[in-house]
């Protein structure tokens, strides 16, 4: 059986290290999704907020709006899945 160590120089390691920092944090910039373009379908008031209704990818959402947005039916907004609010 061989001898299948390896060795490393404390700067090549941290050089390495970093990479692999790097690498993950564009790993899970690339994972996260996107902002999408979605249609509103109704925009209520409620409880000092505004909830919007969205038709996006073939289901409805409710969102929350934009305080001083005016969204009205068939508008295209820019919503964030995640958070599931509409961005400017």
């Amino acid at each position: 059986m061989r001898d299948t160590s390896i060795t490393l120089s404390m700067s090549e390691f941290e050089r390495i290290k970093t990479e692999q920092i790097q690498l993950d944090a564009d790993l899970a910039r690339l994972l996260t999704q996107p902002l999408v373009y979605a249609t509103v379908v109704r925009a209520d008031k409620k409880d000092g907020g505004v909830k919007v209704v969205i038709a996006f990818d073939g289901k409805l959402l409710e969102v929350n709006g934009l305080p001083g947005l005016s969204t009205k039916p068939y508008d295209n907004v820019k919503v964030d899945l995640v958070t599931k609010r509409i961005r400017s």
